[in-house]
């Protein structure tokens, strides 16, 4: 300790005690409480896009069970070509 004879005269800081630690204190907790409120936002945000997944999953999935009650698929589209070959109506004029 260069500048203190002592850690008493350290605490002391040379009469300034009261504004130095203070300061620190407060800045202690402002750092302590903007940690917290990055978890907390974080937190929050991750809960939310969670649920906007399952919200965008539930929609996906009912689109995809109602396209495949209006959208053939491609063995039933498959199926269908070869009954409109077997029967000749995809010539046209007929």
């Amino acid at each position: 300790m260069s500048w203190w004879s002592s850690w008493a005269d350290f605490f002391a800081m040379g009469g300034y005690a009261l504004y130095v630690w203070g300061s620190v204190l407060v800045f202690a907790i402002f750092l302590t409480g903007e940690v917290l409120l990055v978890k907390m936002r974080t937190a929050t945000i991750e809960s939310q896009l969670r649920q906007a997944g399952r919200l965008a999953d539930k929609a996906s999935r009912r689109a995809g069970k109602a396209a495949n009650i209006t959208r053939p698929t491609e063995k039933n589209a498959e199926r269908s070509s070869e009954n409109t070959t077997a029967t000749g109506s995809h010539r046209r004029g007929i």
